[in-house]
Parts: structure tokens; C-alpha cells; sequence
């Protein structure tokens, strides 16, 4: 007899695991394209307007906000949370507030509230417009942090720049603002141009293009540059180089430190301890981005089977295993998108197996928790230890495109699952995920976090 599939719970049970109805998809997905995915902001931000001055919130009273010179504390950073519809929540990096409203008329004054209050955001001409929705009035840093009409320029254009060094230096010197004319800022010959080209593809290619620039630059005449940003992404050039070849199996590349250990060579099965329960790959016709669960097989078929590919990462199926928050998935090898690394394209975690213990701990690289507010503090995972457990304290869950749209390739979401919101809740028999290592192992916790590895 064969192992039947276990059937999911779901945000929407009506739609057979799907996240909402194909009529209501539709719409999201076009609403996403053209707003979600093209205007994005990841970590903090600051806020300025054409003459620096920034946002800022006051840290005597922690309630009101203000038009002040750019220092670049806590206090004038913010992280900008974008809903469903394309809004703009500014939340406070000082203490959490949001920027809102008492009063929707012409001059009045912004202040901090609890609750989220969604601005109308808009792109324009390298800046941004932050209207009050249904209404030509919209936030301005003028003389101080106050509703004006949008028709006025100097206070209402607002620049959103992530919080790097280089921003920094660019707000104080007065040379941050991007993609408007000589003539609006005033520019002369003496302005730097900073220009950054990531080889992503590994071609080798970057020294030519950079002497053409240069050249380029050095010769007379009036210059005309025309670049494409595509999606609204801020540059990291911390992105890896995919194309040297690693082998922790076979040693004959370098070693990264990231590989996975412990594991044997070829093909194994992973098994929860004193049990007949396998991970496997749910569903035979399986997208990116779907679940492993823990279930008892009539027979072995490829989606137990794992191996460790030549970096050394942990495979099953021709694809790696990633975490996505707590839920472990099976990952499509994907292009890096920028800002690097992020939930949807970043280094894979590390599974180590210890045969002594038989746990399977984990490292992370990047915050694997996805949320509104991606990235959390680095103390809220990346020096903590984690292993993998079976019916964990929390729901595993496989993640829609929509929640990870703003950071992937828009063409991707034709290899995304489509069980997006399909879940097994905390402690389910089949659940398998990830969990904080506690300090104290009980041997009833032991019985869920222990494993054996089956070569075949």
C-alpha cells in the first residue's frame, strides 16, 4: 500500500492550499508588478528632503517629528514597510513609532503613533512624493515636518537613501541626490561620480567596461548618460562569486568554511531517531519554495533521496535545501538579486550532522525569518544556535511568491510554488523545521531532535 500525501491546512481552505481565489491573485500579482516589486526598501533609511534636512523624531518627548539637519542617529532612521497596496509605513528605528497623522488638513503637523499610518508613495525624479491618500497634500520638510501641497517641490520631493557610509557622507557633503538635471542642483565640474560595476556573471568583463567608462568620461563635450535601474534595488558589491567550483567531498577545490559536514558521500535518507519517519519533498510535482515534512514511506523514492553537491551544499533533487522563517525548502539554483543577500537569493545555510549527538545543527548567513520588517537585528539570530527538530513549537509553512516578490526576479514566480500558504500547524506529527538549540536537552526533547543518516 502506498504512502498517501497528508492533506495541508491553509490561510484560505477554500482554495486547495492557494493563497486567496485566481480572481484576487490576479490582481495582487499585476498590483505587486508594478508597485510592490518596484518600489522596495531593505533596513533602515533616511529621509531628506532637496536640502538634506531630514526626519526626524524627537528624543526628549518621543511623540513629535521634525524637519532637523541630518546627524544620522537613531532617531532619524526609519524603516519603510510597504503593504499590499502599495503604501508606506515609516516606522522609527529609535523606538518602533510610526509617522502619522492627527489632522488631514493643509499645514498641519506629523507626529509618532502606535499604529501604522500608510502614505501614498510615488516616485519622483530620482526622490520620492509621500501623499496623504486621496489628497494633494503630502509630507514636506521644509521648515518643519508638515502636510503641504505636492506642487511644492522643495519640501514635498523627498530622497530615501539606505543608512551605508557612503550615504551618510553624501547627506553631510549635499551630493546624494541622484537623476535630476545640472541645472535643478546646481552641479558643477567639480562633482565626483562614483561608479560601481558588479560582475555578476563571472564573465570576466568588469576591467573593460571600466576602462571604457573612464576613457569615456576623460573625453570633451557634453555628456548624456541614460541608466537603467530596473527594479528600485541599492547596490551591495558584497555579492559572492559563484563561479569557482568547491567540493568538500572530493577536495579538490578550495574550502569556503560554509560546506555542509558530516554527511556521507552519494545518496542518504534522513531519519528522526527510533522511528520509521523520513524527511521528504512534499508533493512529486514540486515548485521552488516547497516543504519538507516528516512522514513514514512505503517505499524509497527521489524526493527522501539527498546528497551533498560539489560546494558542499545539501541537495535533494537536483535543487538545494534552504530555510525559509522556520520551514525547511527545496531552493532552485536562483541569480543574485541586489541588495544582496536577501530572503529570496543569499548563501544557504549550513547543515552540520553530528554522529556522536545526532543532531543537525545549522548556521545562518543571512536572516532566514521572513517579515514585513526584514532584516531583525543580527542578535535575534546570527550568533544563536539552531538545529532541526521534528514537531516543532512552531507552524511550518510554504511562503507565497507575493511574500518574497520585493527581492526575486519577477520571471521566477513562473518556478514558485503554488501551494503558497499551505502549512502544517505547531507540532504536527509531520512537522519538521528549524528551532533555537535550548540549553537544557530533556530526553523527551531528545526524541525530536536526534537523527539518523541512511546512505542508500
Amino acid at each position: 500500500m502506498e504512502f498517501e500525501e497528508p492533506e495541508l491546512s491553509s490561510s484560505n481552505p477554500s482554495n486547495d492550499g492557494k493563497a486567496g481565489n485566481n480572481e484576487s491573485d490576479d490582481r495582487t500579482e499585476n498590483f505587486d508588478e508594478e508597485k510592490k516589486t518596484t518600489i522596495g526598501f531593505y533596513g533602515p533609511q533616511f529621509i531628506v528632503n532637496l536640502d538634506g534636512k531630514s526626519l526626524d523624531l524627537s528624543t526628549s518627548d518621543k511623540k513629535s517629528v521634525f524637519s532637523r539637519p541630518f546627524d544620522g542617529g537613531l532617531n532619524q532612521q526609519w524603516l519603510v514597510q510597504i503593504d499590499e497596496s502599495g503604501g508606506a509605513a515609516l516606522r522609527s528605528k529609535y523606538n518602533k513609532a510610526y509617522v502619522g497623522l492627527k489632522s488631514h488638513n493643509q499645514g498641519a503637523a506629523v507626529v509618532s503613533m502606535n499604529h501604522p499610518f500608510y502614505w501614498e508613495i510615488s516616485k519622483d525624479r530620482g526622490g520620492y512624493k509621500l501623499a496623504v491618500p486621496e489628497s494633494d497634500l503630502g509630507l514636506s520638510l521644509s521648515n518643519s515636518a508638515i502636510l503641504r501641497p505636492l506642487s511644492e517641490d522643495q519640501g514635498t520631493q523627498l530622497f530615501i537613501l539606505e543608512n551605508t557610509p557612503e550615504n551618510q557622507e553624501a547627506i553631510k557633503n549635499g551630493k546624494f541626490v541622484p537623476w535630476t538635471s545640472t541645472k535643478s542642483q546646481g552641479f558643477n565640474a567639480g562633482t565626483n561620480i562614483n561608479v560601481t560595476i558588479n560582475d555578476l556573471a563571472g564573465a570576466g568583463n568588469a576591467a573593460n567596461a571600466l576602462k571604457d567608462l573612464q576613457d569615456y568620461f576623460k573625453s570633451d563635450g557634453v555628456k548624456n548618460i541614460v541608466i537603467s535601474l530596473g527594479h528600485h534595488q541599492v547596490v551591495n558589491t558584497s555579492i559572492p562569486n559563484w563561479t569557482t567550483s568547491f567540493s568538500s567531498n572530493l577536495g579538490t577545490a578550495p574550502i569556503t568554511g560554509q560546506e555542509c559536514t558530516g554527511f556521507p558521500n552519494g545518496y542518504f535518507r534522513i531519519r528522526l531517531a527510533d522511528t520509521n519517519r523520513y524527511w521528504m519533498l512534499y508533493g512529486s510535482k514540486s515548485g521552488d519554495g516547497d516543504f519538507f515534512y516528516l512522514v513514514p514511506p512505503s517505499q524509497i523514492t527521489a524526493e527522501q533521496l539527498f546528497y551533498l553537491n560539489p560546494k558542499g551544499e545539501l541537495c535533494n533533487r537536483g535543487a538545494n535545501v534552504d530555510i525559509m522563517s522556520s520551514t525547511l525548502v527545496i531552493a532552485d539554483n536562483r541569480p543574485p538579486t541586489l541588495p544582496w543577500p536577501n530572503p529570496w537569493s543569499h548563501s544557504l545555510p549550513t547543515f552540520s550532522y553530528s554522529k556522536e549527538t545526532k543532531l543537525i545543527t545549522v548556521k545562518f548567513y543571512s536572516d532566514p525569518w521572513i517579515t514585513p520588517q526584514w532584516p531583525r537585528p543580527e542578535s535575534e539570530w546570527k550568533d544563536k544556535k539552531f538545529i532541526i527538530a521534528a514537531e516543532t513549537p512552531t507552524q511550518t509553512r510554504i511562503h507565497g511568491f507575493d511574500e518574497i516578490a520585493r527581492w526575486a526576479s519577477p520571471h521566477s514566480k513562473l518556478a514558485w510554488t503554488t501551494r503558497g500558504g499551505s502549512q502544517f500547524p505547531a507540532k504536527h506529527t509531520y512537522n519538521v523545521g528549524v528551532q533555537e538549540k535550548p540549553d537544557i536537552v530533556t530526553p523527551e526533547d531528545a526524541k525530536k531532535m536526534q537523527w539518523d543518516i541512511e546512505q542508500v
